[in-house]
């Protein structure tokens, strides 16, 4: 654009958003060697932080169990037996059946990320690395889940299509 700037079509922005994320995400084994181009580093300011920090000083989140959560109810089924009839493969669909389950069949609300959190851990299965980017992925890659609010996530009419129709045994 002008000669000065390049501009990306949406599609462009996309793939561009989903290999920073890959190159980002320490679980995804990388072929990048970032070289020295013999200039000193600069470092810039953040207008929300003092100083810019390493990747080893950022601030690692943890999130806690929801004790009120009963995943284990009496009149319902469990959702470990939920996961058992859905056999979810990957991160994105344990994160969608966990929204539908918790909105669908316990009428939770609101589901936040730590309520997620705590099915990873009622089912045993192991927490994404970076778990707020997983929801985000799963909204972003799939459309399953709505997360713009992280307070209150839902499922959205294809991920209910999905589990409903394409993730039964």
């Amino acid at each position: 654009n002008n000669q000065t700037y390049l501009e990306l079509r949406p599609e462009g922005k996309e793939r561009a958003e989903k290999i920073l994320s890959e190159f980002e995400d320490e679980s995804i084994p990388n072929g990048w060697e970032l070289k020295s181009n013999g200039k000193k580093n600069v470092q810039i300011k953040d207008e929300n932080k003092d100083l810019n920090k390493t990747k080893s000083q950022k601030k690692l989140l943890t999130y806690q169990i929801v004790q009120s959560l009963n995943l284990k109810p009496k009149d319902k089924k469990s959702l470990i037996d939920f996961c058992k009839e859905h056999s979810p493969k990957n991160n994105f669909e344990h994160n969608l059946l966990f929204v539908y389950y918790l909105e669908k069949i316990l009428n939770e609300k609101p589901i936040n990320i730590e309520c997620l959190y705590t099915c990873y851990k009622e089912v045993g299965q192991k927490v994404p690395k970076k778990l707020y980017q997983s929801i985000i992925d799963t909204k972003k890659n799939k459309g399953w889940i709505e997360s713009s609010d992280m307070g209150n996530i839902f499922v959205s009419v294809i991920g209910e299509n999905y589990v409903e129709h394409d993730m039964k045994k």
